[in-house]
């Protein structure tokens, strides 16, 4: 609310009169809402309009506020009224009458179970409204994630400016998450009446005659409905689907007119259900009583009760739907209307036919239909179970709410039929009477009493024998015959087909509602919803695909599935034959489908479509019966207009399958990858776009939407995906969408990758909690998920199944296919092959010798490649506790198209020319050196690279075993005929152990990264050998790749490494001229990163690419694990990067740990663990350059893995402060070798650089440290820490010496910011001090860029930056605190990044950054990768403490502990809580600041008057007079609730007069100011100015202090005027003192 809004209303309450609303009232609500600046001004608003225009023509002003003591209504108290809240019947009564006297209709409408037809009774409403002659027109409008009073205003004023003579029917559809303001939003529209756009000025006002219909979600915990609690007192229609209020109508598709909405009796419902019942009691099955040789669908005669019954038998019971929907039965009515229909066109199926041929086949129509409806059930039923609570609780009786009929159970593996069994079946099928079960039979002669001439339309005549017959006509035991008599269900009285009682009667008969928990929904209860989620391989997948006949009807059927015993619980023995006798093969082997017999079937399911064909398949695509089932299962979908949602883990084939299937059927397909970054507004522009197009041609086209809940937009997909429309209108018949999402679980517990969830460079963003939205959303970064994804709504769930993952048979297909095309294997060798195969499986079959046909070598290397590679996805799979995603096909792909270069790389690359390429194709004999080593390299790039060490052992064990076990193939399988010896496969491969493996991929690597200049001081240890490697194979094919390391790993470096060497024919090495040149465009990402700031970088990229089409440009995403902290999740843009990056764009991303399996499978990726001490030591081999260091880095190795291991906080020392030791210790050999010195390691030396490096920690850390180091290289260790080693002089050293690292500094209060300057260390005229904040103008792009200008200028000049508080610009300055620089010409330059935006900045050689921190958030907050870029002190007021100040603290400790706790013997041990309720800000460092201050303040006066007043420095009256001023300085911050205690405790306060010679009270209320605030500030601003013409500042000095002031940083430690340091702790931590005070 703005000041603009309270004024606009108190001028039309005060001018009311004169546009006649003289009896209006003006209200202002929630007036607690209001800031208290935004009260104060609303009062002075009210007081000088009465006084400007007096109340002539006022009307009556309303102020309500919910909360008491608000100052609006304090100020206004002679006209305040109490007024108690309304009972809540009386209150929802008087909405009711409200809602009568303003709109036609306004009503909630809910159900109980997701499906339960909301949106149908909404318009069956509308539409006999408009039946009965109401001028109505029907508008549907959305309130989801996105919406706001703008959308909200437009999309209502548009139906009433296109229909501005009828009213307007409002069919407000809520989503599943909701806006923060879509509560007000409802009460401003419903209440109110009126409906503002605060942008346009637009306003919206409700009419008489408009109608609200409110769609309430389903949501678990029915959070959504309890996060609008207006909801609870609207009318409220709660369906629930029983026999009587079950809707037979569909709405007409033809009628498009919104004000003439047609609603007409569906016949679907009664065909299906006829066919359902007839088959359930027995009227297909040949010789029973029942049987109709003349049914007719049509003239069946079924009641809406029967109706009910049939499909909650079919569709409910004790599986995944115990409750019965209207989306389930739909579902289940569109899917088998159409099989039934081609049941009446296939000849095969006429009964009649059957029957008179004779030749068994009599049962077959009755067994078939029994079949297709299992069919039925995989397609319509949910997957997901359902779960109570999605709703509001049902008003029914608990007897009502479930049907107690026989529900079908699901359809379990067969077992095979029992002789008796099949002959009775038999004598039943010929009319005869069986041998077995003769009473069963008796039975059904009695019970069968069928007459005819009965009304099967009367509700309570039931026919006796429906129950004894299952589903599948099969009769049912006679115990269990007839269940319990169905009970009289609850009819309510109504014209609507949902009957329900009076809407003011249920609203008062409604439980008060509990208060609104607005929760985010629990990752938990997600995750356990959808492990229940019925799989892929948990089901045989039955499907029954009819064959059309040329000109028309049906003349064959193909009944699939994945299990070949589902037709043994539907063809006994006897039927199975007589099918076989006349040559109908309904189970055949699916596992033999060849591509042209799926292609075939295929287009059988959508009315023999010839377009596409086998030419559109994919090269090395296989379709096999999984496959198959599962386009069938879409297409089908499709063509029943159910919708269609995938989930599937992913690189499991999604996209891949949806391609080829509408490549083959000839569907245009259009693609719209989802990620993060989208919002509403793009997703419906390309929406747009394609309807357009669909509107355009009469084909179909297939929209497929990829990873849909990656992005929040939820509602709008829901809309689109289950309602078939967008933004309320409906979608072209012939758009038809495919909608696929990644899985929702939460991470394991245990990372393969141990403890890599560390924190990036920057505090965890935390997000914008006041504008997240409520219901069910979560918040993100969704940080604990495995895939980054937004809750599905309930609409979704109910319709989404699981797409499965590759068995590891048909992966093994997959790869040799995608091998022989990538081999060039022509295909009709390989059908020749597998004839062959085949034809020796045969012959050992039938026992007939055949003499064997050998394998080529082509072959034979195509089948151990393969299982090598086989087993590599499943050695990682296995590795990372099951998980499928992280091996798929993508990685196969990489594996093969690396392959291919190192083929070309190891033959171009021969010393001498042994082999050709050709011959390498060709699997020859002098390539098969060659051919092994890039067997070798290819299977350790895609998998041995992305382990850790010990992983990578069990890798190479399962390759190796694997080889092995080929060696020594025994007679099954392909590999030899029965009888035949054993043979080798490969055997040239040579992989009898492990080492060879290793032994050859670190040869190879030396070789090609040993071309590289790495310059100097950089060792090639084994990290950056392999990161040279992965980067530079990954570059030069285009694949992208993420290095994923602890701080120190050499991540950096490498691509610095790669950029630097890479110039094309300007390299050089005469082996880098043969390779293209490299540009970067590095992205710095940061958890504020955007998906239009990630493709930005692209596109530069791609820019550039087009213009120097011979260079590949490399995208770099610096620290790329931070932007997945983000709220706006923008690395969902890489899902479509990674996927069409084109040759000579490759993507390199730098990360501290693992991203999610979507991202990462979609690249390759390298896992650098930590270093062995041995690799240390070769590391610091190549940094140093003396001789005599070199036999000490082992020891130094072997101490650092020692420190390291045993620190208490994780990862605060890191590998730099090893590399940096080694550095600084070799940097003062060389300078003695310069001085003419001996180059020995020495006590000095060694413990100059320990201190230096590993600071930052407690001083009995820092010795232990010191101790370790000093006892692994064998030097005696210092008992008492030199004063050269003083953390003052450390400091000053870090900054005088231009190659040490920049410093971080660990303290209180920002004390050592003052203390630089106190003491010396920095001079203001040379430092430039930058503070951040929390506030929001601080933390805007704007201030960032110009804090880093400022930044950039300091470095041009070598001056000295100080960074407090700044963690927006880490990020920025990544390179720059890496000390990445680079040199031109004897300049230095280093990279300075913004986002997408860098820039290479110079850099003076004496330049340095010091940050500044909170020793307490170094500990907890600060990210050990920022932690590792510093050299680290802890520099805190006690650190520059003098000798002899010891004593003073103590005497002043004394002092402020018998102030704090007057009269307690215990005073000695008074609490911080204690302190700080007598001291305003108190702190422990605050004594050693305050005791510096007045020292210095002592030192500044004897250097003025030249004199010693009081004694000699360190004399006892020195001593008491600087600890007497310390006191009168610690009374300046006393409370005077301390003074008053401590004059109430006598004793105590004369024994602080005599010991220290101060009258506390006296002081405290005669010599100095505390009667007002405003004589405190007067005081101390005069004793300041007198201070400062004594001493001023220099002018950076005083900005500086400014500064610190206005940021509440210790300022009063920047001076050296003591009485500033009482008002700065007053001032920076009031609120904290009186807070802590409270708590204790």
């Amino acid at each position: 609310t703005t000041s603009e809004d309270l004024e606009l209303i108190l001028r039309r309450f005060l001018g009311a009169a004169t546009v006649g609303r003289k009896d209006h009232i003006f209200c202002i609500a929630d007036v607690h809402k209001l800031s208290y600046t935004q009260q104060c001004l609303l009062v002075d608003l009210i007081r000088a309009m009465l006084s400007e225009y007096g109340t002539e023509g006022a009307s009556t002003l309303l102020l309500v506020a919910g909360k008491p003591r608000q100052l609006a209504v304090n100020a206004l108290s002679s006209q305040a009224v109490e007024i108690p809240p309304l009972e809540e019947n009386e209150l929802k009564r008087s909405c009711v009458e409200a809602f009568e006297l303003y709109s036609a209709v306004t009503k909630c409408v809910a159900s109980v179970i997701n499906g339960g037809g909301k949106t149908h009774h909404i318009i069956s409403q509308i539409a006999e409204r408009q039946e009965r002659g109401e001028r109505l027109v029907y508008n549907k409008v959305m309130i989801r994630e996105s919406t706001t009073d703008a959308s909200l205003v437009d999309h209502m004023m548009a139906a009433r400016k296109s229909w501005p003579n009828h009213s307007v029917a409002y069919h407000i559809d809520i989503g599943h998450i909701i806006p923060a303001a879509a509560n007000t939003l409802l009460f401003q529209l419903l209440i109110v009446g009126t409906l503002r756009d605060p942008e346009s000025c637009t306003v919206f006002h409700r009419r008489p005659g408009d109608h609200f219909f409110l769609e309430i979600p389903n949501s678990i915990r029915d959070q959504t409905r309890k996060a609008l609690p207006l909801t609870e007192l609207l009318p409220m229609e709660l369906l629930e689907i029983t026999p009587d209020t079950i809707d037979l109508r569909r709405r007409d598709a033809t009628s498009h007119d919104p004000t003439k909405i047609k609603m007409s009796q569906s016949d679907r419902f009664r065909f299906v259900c006829s066919y359902l019942q007839a088959h359930r009691t027995g009227k297909f099955r040949a010789g029973h009583d029942n049987c109709n040789l003349d049914f007719d669908p049509f003239t069946e005669r079924i009641n809406r009760r029967q109706i009910f019954e049939e499909l909650y038998r079919v569709c409910c019971g004790d599986g995944p739907n115990p409750h019965p929907s209207w989306s389930l039965f739909s579902n289940m009515v569109n899917f088998l209307h159409r099989q039934l229909e081609f049941v009446e066109e296939y000849p095969l199926l006429n009964l009649r036919l059957l029957i008179d041929c004779g030749m068994g086949l009599e049962l077959f129509k009755h067994a078939f239909i029994g079949m297709l409806i299992a069919t039925a059930r995989s397609f319509a039923l949910r997957s997901v179970p359902q779960v109570d609570g999605v709703g509001p609780p049902s008003r029914l009786p608990a007897e009502v709410r479930i049907l107690p009929t026989r529900p079908v159970r699901p359809v379990r593996p067969p077992r095979a039929p029992r002789a008796d069994e099949e002959e009775d079946a038999n004598a039943r099928a010929r009319g005869g009477d069986g041998s077995h079960d003769d009473d069963d039979d008796d039975d059904d002669d009695d019970d069968d009493d069928d007459d005819d001439d009965d009304d099967v339309d009367d509700d309570d005549d039931e026919e006796e024998d429906d129950l004894r017959f299952d589903l599948f006509g099969s009769e049912r035991d006679s115990s269990d015959a007839r269940p319990p008599p169905t009970p009289e269900l609850k009819s309510e009285a109504s014209s609507s087909s949902v009957r329900f009682q009076d809407a003011v009667q249920r609203t008062n008969d409604m439980p008060a509602a509990p208060a609104p928990e607005l929760m985010r929904n629990q990752s938990n209860e997600m995750t356990r919803r959808f492990q229940r989620m019925q799989k892929w391989d948990e089901t045989d997948h039955p499907v029954v695909v009819f064959k059309p006949a040329f000109g028309g009807g049906i003349e064959g059927i193909n009944i699939i599935s994945l299990n070949r015993r589902f037709l043994g619980a539907y063809l006994n023995q006897s039927l199975a034959a007589a099918l076989e006798a006349q040559q109908i093969d309904l189970n055949p082997d699916w596992q033999d489908l060849s591509n042209e017999k799926a292609i075939e079937i295929l287009r059988f399911c959508d009315d023999n479509r010839s377009v596409g064909g086998i030419q559109s398949i994919e090269d090395g695509y296989v379709l096999t019966v999984d496959n198959l089932l599962k386009m069938i299962s879409i297409l089908y979908r499709i063509r029943f207009q159910l919708p269609v949602i995938i989930m599937g883990e992913t690189g499991c084939g999604k996209s891949t399958l949806v391609r080829n299937m509408c490549g083959i059927l000839g569907y245009p397909l259009h693609v719209l990858n989802v990620h993060g970054g989208m919002e509403d507004a793009d997703i419906k522009a390309w929406m747009s776009g394609k309807v357009s197009l669909a509107r355009s041609v009469e084909v179909d086209i297939i929209v497929m939407l990829d990873e849909v809940n990656t992005c929040n937009c939820m509602g709008l997909f829901k809309e689109i995906v289950c309602d078939f429309s967008m933004e309320g209108e409906p979608l072209p018949r012939n758009l038809k969408i495919v909608c696929a999402c990644n899985p929702y679980r939460k991470r394991s517990t245990k990372s393969l990758y141990g403890d890599e969830e560390m924190a990036g460079l920057v505090f965890e963003y935390s997000g914008a909690t006041d504008q997240e939205n409520v219901g069910t959303g979560i918040k993100d970064p969704l940080a604990n998920l495995v895939y980054r994804v937004h809750p599905l709504p309930e609409s979704m769930i109910d319709h989404i199944y699981d797409f499965g993952s590759l068995a590891a048979e048909t992966e093994k297909l997959y790869i040799k296919a995608m091998l022989r095309e990538k081999l060039s294997v022509a295909r009709n060798e390989d059908e020749e092959l597998a004839e062959e195969l085949q034809q020796q499986e045969d012959s050992r079959a039938a026992q007939v010798p055949r003499g064997p046909r050998a394998m080529t070598p082509l072959e034979e290397f195509v089948t151990v490649f393969a299982e090598l590679i086989c087993a590599c996805q499943e050695c990682v799979r296995r590795l990372h506790g099951g998980e499928r995603a992280s091996a798929s096909l993508r990685d196969v792909a990489r594996c093969l198209k690396v392959y291919h270069w190192f083929a070309e790389y190891l033959t171009n690359g021969q010393d001498m020319q042994r082999w050709n390429i050709e011959e390498f194709y060709n699997i020859k004999r002098p390539a098969y050196p060659g051919i092994r080593k890039a067997v070798i390299l290819s299977l350790a790039y895609c998998y041995y690279a992305r382990l850790p060490r010990k992983e990578r052992e069990v890798l190479v064990h399962a390759l190796v075993q694997r080889w092995s076990e080929l060696q020594h193939v025994g007679t099954q399988g392909m590999f030899a005929p029965e009888g035949r010896r054993r043979v080798a496969r490969c055997h040239w491969l040579d992989l009898p152990q492990s080492s060879i493996f290793t032994s050859t991929l670190r040869q190879t690597q030396t070789e090609l990264v040993s071309t590289m200049n790495l310059g100097e001081g950089i060792a090639l240890n084994e990290a950056l050998c392999e990161n040279l490697f992965m980067i530079l194979v990954s570059i030069l094919n285009s694949i992208p790749i993420f290095v994923i390391g602890k701080p120190g790993s050499s991540k950096s470096l490498a691509m610095n490494l790669v950029q630097s060497n890479l110039n094309g024919d300007a390299s050089e090495n005469p082996v880098l001229k043969r390779l293209p040149a490299v540009e970067v465009f590095s992205y710095q990402c940061s958890p504020l990163s955007t998906s239009a700031g990630i493709e930005q970088a692209f596109d530069a990229a791609r820019r550039y690419h087009r213009e120097a089409s011979n260079t590949v440009v490399v995208v770099l995403l610096d620290e790329v694990g931070l932007a997945e902290q983000s709220p706006h999740l923008p690395l969902k843009v890489l899902h479509k990067v990674l996927d069409e990056s084109n040759p000579g764009e490759a993507v390199v991303g730098i990360s501290n740990w693992a991203l999610d399996p979507a991202k990462m499978n979609r690249a390759v990726h390298l896992y650098r663990p930590a270093p062995t001490v041995e690799d240390l030591s070769l590391t610091a081999e190549g940094m140093v350059q003396a001789a005599n260091l070199r036999g000490y880095l082992g020891s130094l190795a072997r101490a650092y893995n020692t420190v390291y291991g045993e620190q208490e906080k994780a990862d605060f020392w890191g590998l730099r402060e090893f590399y940096s030791t080694v550095k600084a210790i070799n940097t003062m050999l060389q300078r003695r070798r310069r001085e003419g010195k001996e180059m020995i390691l020495d006590e000095a030396m060694l413990l100059d650089a320990v201190m230096r490096n590993y600071g930052g920690r407690p001083e009995a850390q820092s010795r232990r440290v010191v101790s370790t180091f000093f006892m692994e290289v064998g030097l005696p260790t210092p008992q008492e820490m030199p004063s050269e080693f003083a953390v003052e002089q450390l400091i000053t050293r870090n900054l005088l010496e231009p190659e040490a690292r920049h410093l971080m500094l660990l303290t209180k209060n920002n004390a050592a910011l003052a203390m630089l300057f106190d003491r010396g260390i920095l001079s203001h005229d040379q430092t430039e001090i930058i503070f951040g904040s929390d506030f929001p103008l601080d933390q805007t792009d704007l201030q960032v860029c110009l804090n880093i200008q400022r930044v950039k200028l300091c470095m041009a000049e070598g001056i000295t930056v100080v960074l407090v508080h700044c963690e927006s610009m880490y990020e920025s300055l990544y390179d720059l605190l890496n000390q990445h620089y680079s040199e031109y010409g004897g300049q230095l330059y280093v990279r300075l990044a913004f986002g997408s935006s860098t820039r290479l900045c110079p850099v003076h050689r004496s330049f340095r950054i010091v940050v500044v921190v909170e020793r307490s958030e170094a500990y907890t907050k600060l990210a050990p990768p920022l932690l590792n870029r510093f050299e680290k002190q802890i520099f805190e007021r006690k650190d520059v403490l003098l000798s002899d100040h010891g004593t003073i603290i103590s005497r002043l400790q004394r002092f402020v502990q018998l102030f704090a706790a007057p009269g307690d013997d215990s005073a000695d041990r008074a609490s911080l809580g204690l302190l700080r309720a007598a001291f305003c800000g108190f702190d422990s460092d605050l004594l050693s600041s305050l005791v510096s201050v007045v020292d210095a303040e002592l030192e500044n006066e004897r250097s003025i008057s030249g004199a010693i007043a009081y004694g000699a420095r360190g004399s006892d009256a020195w001593q008491k007079d600087l600890v007497r001023r310390a006191i009168l300085k610690l009374l300046q911050i006393a409370t005077p609730e301390a003074i008053c205690r401590l004059r109430t405790h006598g004793r105590t306060h004369d024994a602080i007069l005599r010991d220290f010679g101060v009258d506390c009270a006296e002081v405290y209320f005669r010599k100095q100011d505390h009667g007002s605030l405003t004589a405190f500030v007067e005081s101390r601003l005069v004793s300041s100015a007198g201070h400062a013409d004594a001493s001023r500042p220099s002018p950076q000095k005083a900005r500086m202090q400014s500064v610190g002031e206005k940021t509440g940083t210790a300022s009063g430690n920047q001076g050296h005027d003591s009485e500033d340091m009482a008002e700065d702790h007053q001032a920076d931590a009031d609120a904290d003192a009186d807070a802590d005070a409270d708590a204790d």
